[in-house]
C-alpha cells in the first residue's frame, strides 16, 4: 500500500504491507499528493537487519549509528524491554526503510508515539525551519494559543477552562509543529495528541506561547527574550547528540523567542486563571497599539525632514538599528532601572548614533543580546573584539560581549532636563569613579544621594512646579 502524508510544509510518502494498521490519527494528516520530500519503505520482518556505521547513541531504547555518507540508522526499542522493536535505516538523502518486528505489530498499531518514532520525523524537520513544542495547541480568536510547560503540569487542564469560559478550540493537546518563513511563526497540526485524545490537522498563525506553572495565587507577566528561551528549550523536541542539529533549533528559538510573545502564567484551575492571563494579553495588546500608532504618527509627522528622530521604547524595537545605520542620532526615553542611578525609567533619555571611534572602557553603549533583547549598559572592560558591560545600577559584569552585537554608543544624555555630554561632572563620575565601585555600588548608592543633597518629597514637588 501506498499513502502520502503532509504536517507543514513537510511532505511524506508511505510504502506499507496491508497489515501494517495506521493510527487513526495519522490518517487526519493524508493528502493528495505526487511529489513529496521525503519516502519511508516499511517492511514486516521476523529479525531486524543490522544496523550500518559509528555509534553515537546507546541508549536502553534508542541506538543510533551514522555512516560515512552522513546517513544514520536507529535500532528503536522500548523500556524495559531486551530487544529493539525496529530499524530505521537512510538509504539516500530522500529516503529511509524501516524493518519492524512481527512481534510488534500490535504495539506499532496501538500507539501512536510508538508508530512515530519508526519516521524520525524531527531528524527531517531539523533540515526546515521548524520547532516542534510539546503543548496544548487551542484556537483562539483566529490565532494560535500555545500551552506549553513539563508534563503534568496542567496543559490540558488550562486548555480546557478556555473551551470551557472563551469557547476557544483545542487543536492538539500534547503538541504543535511551529514553522518559520522568514517574517512570521505559523502553528501546524501534529499526528501523535498523547493522553488528551485532541488531534487536527489546521494551521493558523501564533498569536502567543504561555508558559505554565502552579500556583495558589493567579499571576500573568510577558517573559523577556532570555527568560523565554530558557523556559522553552526543555519544550522543544531535538536530538540533543546531534550538534549541527542543536545549533540549527537553537537558533530558531532565538528567532521564535524574538518574534512571538511569550507569557509566564502562575496558575491555580479557576476561571480566575482564564481572566489573569486574558488581562494581561490585553494590556500587552493595547500598550503596543499604543505604541504603534505613535510611532507611525511620529514618522508622518517628521517624513524623514530631520536627521535625529524621537522613537517611544516599545515602538522603537523594530526600527532602532536601521535608524542609526542610516546615519541618523536617536533619542530614547530610558525603559528600565539597570542605569540608576544615573539614568532612571521614564524621567531621563538618551542619544545614540553608530561608534565613529573606536570603543573604550566607559563608554555607554547600545547592543543586542543573542536573545533578540536590546540594552543600553556601560563598558567595564575591553578584551580586543569583545568587551565587558554592566548597568550603573548592577553588581553582576556580562562578559563576551562581541563588537558585532554594538551598534551604537550614546553621545549625550538628558537628566532631570538637563544635556549632559562627556566632559560634564555627574558624565565624568559615572565613568570615572562609579565604574570602579562596582563591589560597593550597594554603599556607594546612598552616598550618591547624600552627594545629589536629596530634598524632602514636598520641596522636590514644589521645585518641579517651578
Amino acid at each position: 500500500m501506498e499513502k502520502t502524508f503532509q504536517t507543514g510544509s513537510f511532505s511524506f510518502r508511505l510504502r506499507f504491507p496491508e497489515e501494517l494498521v495506521l493510527p487513526a490519527d495519522m490518517e487526519k494528516f493524508a493528502v493528495e499528493k505526487e511529489s513529496t520530500d521525503y519516502t519511508y519503505t516499511i517492511t514486516i520482518v521476523d529479525i531486524l537487519p543490522e544496523a550500518e556505521g559509528e555509534l553515537l547513541v546507546n541508549r536502553v531504547d534508542l541506538q543510533v549509528f551514522r555512516n560515512g555518507e552522513g546517513l544514520e540508522s536507529r535500532l528503536i526499542g522500548v523500556k524495559g524491554e531486551e530487544r529493539p522493536y525496529a530499524l530505521y535505516r537512510e538509504t539516500a538523502q530522500n529516503h529511509a526503510q524501516v524493518f519492524v518486528g512481527r512481534w510488534y505489530l500490535d504495539g506499532v498499531a496501538k500507539y501512536e508515539v510508538v508508530f512515530l518514532s519508526l519516521l524520525a520525523l524531527e531528524r527531517r524537520l531539523s533540515e526546515r525551519p521548524c520547532l516542534i513544542l510539546h503543548c496544548a495547541y487551542l484556537e483562539y480568536q483566529g490565532k494560535a494559543m500555545l500551552f506549553s510547560a513539563p508534563s503534568g503540569t496542567g496543559k490540558t487542564t488550562q486548555a480546557g477552562l478556555w473551551e470551557q469560559y472563551r469557547g476557544s478550540r483545542t487543536v492538539n493537546g500534547d503538541k504543535a509543529l511551529l514553522e518559520y518563513d522568514g517574517k512570521a511563526w505559523t502553528a501546524n497540526g501534529w499526528p501523535v495528541c498523547g493522553t488528551s485524545e485532541v488531534c487536527e490537522n489546521k494551521k493558523l498563525p501564533v498569536g502567543c506561547i504561555v508558559m505554565l506553572s502552579q500556583a495558589k495565587l493567579n499571576q500573568a507577566w510577558r517573559l523577556r527574550p532570555a527568560e523565554a528561551f530558557t523556559s522553552l528549550y526543555g519544550q522543544i523536541t531535538m536530538n540533543r547528540w546531534d550538534r549541527e542539529e542543536l545549533v540549527k533549533n537553537l537558533d530558531l528559538l532565538e528567532r521564535l523567542v524574538g518574534k512571538v510573545p511569550i507569557y509566564h502564567l502562575a496558575c491555580d484551575i479557576s476561571e480566575d486563571a482564564v481572566k489573569t492571563l486574558e488581562q494581561e494579553l490585553v494590556r500587552d495588546s493595547s500598550e503596543e497599539a499604543a505604541a504603534a500608532a505613535f510611532l507611525q504618527k511620529k514618522c508622518d509627522a517628521e517624513n524623514g525632514e530631520k536627521s535625529m528622530r524621537l522613537v517611544d521604547t516599545r515602538a522603537y524595537v523594530g526600527m532602532l538599528k536601521e535608524l542609526v545605520e542610516q546615519g541618523k542620532e536617536v533619542r530614547m526615553v530610558i525603559s528600565g532601572s539597570s542605569m540608576a542611578p544615573f539614568l532612571i525609567h521614564g524621567r531621563d533619555s538618551i542619544f545614540f548614533c553608530a561608534p565613529e571611534r573606536e570603543l573604550r572602557k566607559g563608554d555607554i553603549v547600545f547592543y543586542e543580546r543573542p536573545g533578540g533583547q536590546f540594552v543600553v549598559h556601560r563598558i567595564c572592560g575591553v578584551h580586543g573584539e569583545s568587551y565587558d558591560l554592566i548597568g550603573d545600577g548592577q553588581t553582576e559584569i556580562e562578559h563576551n560581549v562581541r563588537r558585532e552585537q554594538i551598534f551604537a554608543r550614546v553621545t549625550q544624555v538628558e537628566r532631570k532636563g538637563k544635556r549632559l555630554a562627556p566632559g560634564s561632572f555627574w558624565w565624568g563620575f559615572f565613568e570615572k569613579v562609579w565604574i570602579r565601585m562596582i563591589p560597593l555600588r550597594p554603599m556607594g548608592n546612598r552616598i550618591y544621594r547624600l552627594l545629589q543633597g536629596k530634598r524632602p518629597a514636598h520641596r522636590e514637588n514644589e521645585r518641579e512646579k517651578t
